[in-house]
This record gives C-alpha cells, structure tokens and sequence, in this order.
C-alpha cells in the first residue's frame, strides 16, 4: 500500500479531517511507521493501516486482494469501507480498541490515535476471518452478483483471506492498542514541541526585528544630528529615507514666509527636470499629498496607489520622471508644533504600513525636522545653543517603573555656546532602565557633535542588552575612533532593574553618585575607572548596588561641586553633601532643581561650569 494513498467517496472529506490528518502527517515519521508495519506484518501476517478520520491512508501493510482489487475499487463497496474507517469507528475511548464486522462482511478493529484531546486517525487491523469461524459464502457469491464481480476470482479472493485464532487476534489487539497510544503520546509530544519552536522562532523574529528598528532610530538620530548645514541636512534626511527605508524616490519641501506654499528643497530618485517642474512650488492648499500632509499636519499613507483616489497629476508625475510608483507616504514636518514643511516617500512596489512602519516614518519625521530647524537657526549660535542643550538634557515625561527629576543650568561664562553635560534615561527591556550623567570636553559644536556620539552609541549597546561595563568598553572604542585625540567624556551610567531595585553601573572618572536612602542617610557608590576616550583598551567594571522602597539615586556633574563663591571657595564634595541633606526630604520630582538652585545661590548666580543633575527613584519594587 503506497503511504498517504486514499480511497473513499469525495463526501466523505472535509476541512477538520482533513486538517486532523495532515497535522498527524506532520507529527509522525510515516517511513519509520511503514517499517515497523511491513516487519510486524511478515512475523504475525495481521494487516494493518494508520488512516485518518476523513478515509486517507497514512501508512499501512498486509493488504488483501479482496479489498484493493473489489471492495476499494468498486464504488458501492468501497463507500461501505470508508463507512468501516470514518463512521463504525468512531467514538471509541482513548486506550482502548473496538472489533466489528464492516459491511462487505469481515472483521475489523479500530484503535483511535489523539493529539492532546483530539481524534485524529485510527489504527486499523482486518481484513480477517477468525479460523474457527464458517464462512459464509452464499453471501459472498450474492455480493459477487449485486457489484458485478467475476464470481470465482472474487471467492477465490475471499478464500485467500488472512484466518487468525482468537488469542492472536487477542494479542494483536493489544499490541496495536499499546502502538495507538504511544502514537498519541508521541504525536502530542511532538506537536507541543513544534508549537514551542514555532513560538520561539517568532519571538525571537520580533526580538530581531525590534532590535534592527531600534539601531535604525538610532541611526537615523546620529545621522541627522551630525551637521547643522542646511543643504547637508536635507541630504542626510534623503540618504536615510533610501538607505533604511528602502524608498525609490523623495522629496523634501518647506514652507515659504508667507505660509502659503511649499517650496522643493531636496529630492532623491527623479531627474534633474524635476526641479524646473516644480520652481514655483505649490500650493498648501493643494491636492498634492504633501500639501495635504503639510496642511493637516498629519501623514497622508497610500499602501496602493492604483486603487488610491491619488491625484492624477502627482500619479502621471512619477510616470512622467520614470518612476514606478506602488505606494506613497507623505509626512509633515513640524518643529516646536509649527509645519515647516512635508517630506514624500514612494516606493515601487505595493505596501502594509504596519505600526512599526509607522513608527519609524515618524521617527524620520521628527529629527528631520529638528535637524532642518537647527541648521536653519545656525546663523544664530545662542538659538542654536539653546536648542541643541534642550537635546542633550531633555528626558521623556514618563519611565515607566520610576519617578525622576533633572536640571541643567549652563556655565555663566560660555552663555550662548553648546555645552558639554548631558542626561539621558531610557527603557531598556523588561523592567531595566538606563541611566546617564556625562561630561564631554569642550564647548561648542565639535563638544555637540561627541556628546550626540556618546548618547546614541550608549542607548544602541545598552538597547542590545549589553552589560554595563561591555557598553562603557565599547563607548570607549567609539570616542577613540570617531572623535579629536583631545576628546574625553567623563560618565556615570547604569541599569537600574525597576522590580528588584537592583542597579548595575560603571563611573568612568566621573563623581561618584550618592543614595539618598529612605530614612535620610547619603552614602557615596565606590568604585571609579579610566575617562572614556582616553586608552585604547581601558577596561571597565561593572559594580553592584540595590535601592529599597523610598531609597533615590542621585547623578551630577562636576559643575556642581566646582561652583565657586565670589571669594572663590569651591562648593567641593562635603559642601554639595551639605545641600542634598538640607533637600533630602523634597520629593523626587522638585528635587533636582532645588538642588541647582541652591548651588547656584553659592556662587551668587555666576557659574563657572555647567550643572547637570538627576534624580531615580524605583517606584514599584516588588
């Protein structure tokens, strides 16, 4: 019998039994199986088959002349074999076996195979005669004459028919009871084992799917943020839509003084013509997406644009320049709440704009328009100082698994010019949270330019789930590459597990952070390492601490205790001590600032340096 051969009317088949059989054909190695029946049949010369519930044969041995060449291959008898396989067995117990005659007149027996609590095929033996049985071949020669059977070929046929005693028929029972269940064992097994690896595939699938989004966010950040020319902005914004995008074509506009048009700045994957086309701009009022886009101040999404009511214009546009055009996005650029433009995104083929899809054009969006106002706004350095401080130290407004509070107030002396503090404190995964306090050389754009290096390599490593030591080791690597030999970044960071409280860190020369514990003591965390930038090499080492219920941590630059008095006395260790004990008892959200602001009361409002601090608590420990 040919493996997954099936006999039986077409009425017979339907999706559950179908679906029960492959599934079992998926769970089963039915080589193995037609092995071990062929060799069972030649030691016992009982037939058997593994059939499932809609008739299909999965494997079987011993077949007799009778049913292969009259009862499966005549139409009548053969539906009074499926009735044998489908009907007459059913509901039969788990572990146990159920003997009949079928309808063609011989025995058969039926050992139901599950998966979990599911029926999914039976294990059948026959056909048989018992040996001390008369057969009965009057009904035979009638049976021969009803479906038109040649009569002494189908006798002889039914002569040749396997007559087994009762106690092997006994013991074959039992052994094919015993194989049913250890199928059903064996197929549940394996079908709760492909589950579990289909599951985790998924999983990690989606790991690495959010995990190749996240360095593209980052990515997209450092990018973006690393020029403030405008033209090289603008550049930047289209090299990243084509390069992690993957679009064909784009185009970037903004809006004109008087608000009213969009003007074509930059575009990737048209002719040069595309200039001249559009000299004149167009109108926000427009039916073009990316006015539409620029005006609602909301994406315009087209997944298809044949079936898209696009304007026809735009779509006889892209034709017109040669590109093919599947799908469009067209998203609005909005700075500080204000549209200052639209950016388009086509690709050539059709396209879901899953969640993540967009997320990430909205991503794209947001720092492209950061960046365009920033290089706009170089003609002023303050503004530009002022928005590029407003980067480095600007936290979200909620963690989730924490309170916090900061504060940054720039050097008195370098008003108008980009500082070097920066703070940081992102989700990581699960309950992890990081924290970062740094300080990098210098002042100005190149200190901008490192300090955006720093935060962006920290967020990607410590995002991978590196520990804290492996992400200060590779931060390391990075500002000794890609920055001046003079650069330095002095930097506390670490990750803070919100449910144990459990905090894993490493201070690379910077001040060690303090624990304001529940109960108002302050104690300082040990351990200090090499600045980052300055080794080729340096090694680091993570330290261990845990924070209880109401326990706070406290992170800051050395601005805070380099503020000096006008008689130049400098604030040092023990004076800022002395300010967090007359504050301990401040919630954590007022905390940093009245920190800063008792600092800068020392100096009598001049400060030499500037002043970061930030404040974690754990807020739901378990």
């Amino acid at each position: 019998m040919r493996i997954g051969q099936t006999f039986g009317a077409d009425n017979t088949r339907n999706e559950s039994t179908v679906a029960s059989t492959a599934t079992l054909e998926r769970l089963v190695d039915s080589l193995a199986l037609q092995s071990i029946m062929d060799d069972f049949y030649a030691l016992t010369s009982i037939p058997m088959a593994l059939i499932g519930l809609d008739g299909a044969i999965i494997v079987g041995a011993g077949w007799q002349e009778v049913c292969t060449r009259f009862h499966r291959a005549n139409p009548d008898t053969c539906t009074s074999c499926v009735e044998s396989d489908t009907v007459l067995s059913r509901g039969i117990p788990a572990g146990e076996s159920r003997l009949y005659k079928c309808k063609n007149g011989m025995w058969d027996a039926a050992m139901p195979v599950f998966v979990g609590d599911e029926h999914v095929a039976n294990v059948f033996t026959g056909q048989f005669f018992f040996d001390d049985e008369r057969i009965d071949l009057d009904l035979f020669r009638a049976q021969a004459v009803r479906h038109g059977f040649p009569e002494d070929e189908y006798l002889d046929s039914i002569q040749s028919v396997h007559r087994l005693s009762r106690d092997t028929v006994q013991a074959g029972l039992s052994f094919l009871t015993k194989l049913a269940a250890m199928l059903s064992r064996l197929s549940f097994t394996n079908s709760t084992l492909a589950s579990l690896v289909h599951e985790h595939q998924i999983l990690l699938e989606r790991e690495r799917e959010q995990a190749d989004r996240l360095r593209t966010l980052a990515e997209i950040e450092s990018v973006l943020t690393s020029s403030l020319d405008f033209e090289e902005v603008i550049d930047l914004a289209l090299t990243a839509a084509e390069t992690h995008l993957r679009v064909a074509a784009s185009s970037v506009w903004t809006v004109d003084v008087t608000g009213e048009r969009l003007c074509l700045v930059g575009y990737r994957g048209f002719p040069d013509s595309f200039t001249a086309d559009f000299a004149d701009g167009i109108s926000v009022g427009d039916a073009y997406p990316v006015a539409r886009a620029a005006s609602g101040a909301a994406p315009v999404l087209y997944e298809c644009v044949a079936d898209a009511s696009l304007h026809d214009p735009v779509r006889d546009a892209y034709a017109r320049y040669g590109v093919e055009l599947g799908s469009l996005a067209a998203i609005p650029l909005i700075a500080k709440d204000v549209v200052i433009g639209g950016m388009t995104l086509a690709w050539s083929s059709q396209r879901s704009f899953d969640p993540d899809d967009i997320v990430l054009i909205n991503t794209l969006a947001r720092r492209f328009s950061a960046a365009m106002e920033n290089a706009q706004l170089f003609q002023s350095e303050h503004m530009i100082a002022e928005t590029l401080q407003e980067t480095l130290v600007a936290l979200p407004s909620h963690v989730a698994g924490v309170s916090f509070s900061s504060a940054y107030e720039s050097s008195t002396h370098h008003r108008g010019r980009v500082g070097g503090d920066f703070i940081d404190i992102f989700e990581i995964q699960g309950d992890m949270v990081g924290i970062t306090l740094g300080d990098v050389s210098g002042k100005g754009i190149e200190a901008a330019a490192t300090t955006s290096l720093v935060r962006t390599t920290l967020r990607v490593h410590a995002l991978d789930g590196l520990p804290p030591a492996e992400v200060a080791g590779k931060t390391n690597q990075v500002v000794r590459r890609f920055t001046e030999a003079e650069s330095f970044v002095t930097l506390w960071f670490g990750v803070l597990d919100t449910k144990t409280g459990e905090l894993r860190y490493f201070c690379a020369g910077h001040p060690p952070a303090l624990v304001i514990s529940a109960d108002g003591d302050v104690r300082e965390l040990d351990g200090l390492d090499s600045i980052l930038g300055a080794f080729d090499g340096a090694t680091f080492v993570e330290r261990r601490t845990t924070l209880s219920r109401g326990d706070r941590l406290l992170v800051y630059s050395d601005g805070a205790t380099e503020a000096r008095s006008p008689e130049g006395g400098f604030l040092g260790e023990d004076g800022l001590r002395a300010v967090v004990e007359r504050h301990k008892r401040v919630p954590t959200p007022g905390l940093s600032g009245a920190l800063v602001r008792d600092i800068v009361a020392h100096g009598k409002g001049v400060l030499r340096d500037d002043v970061a601090i930030l404040a974690v608590e754990p807020v739901e420990l378990t």
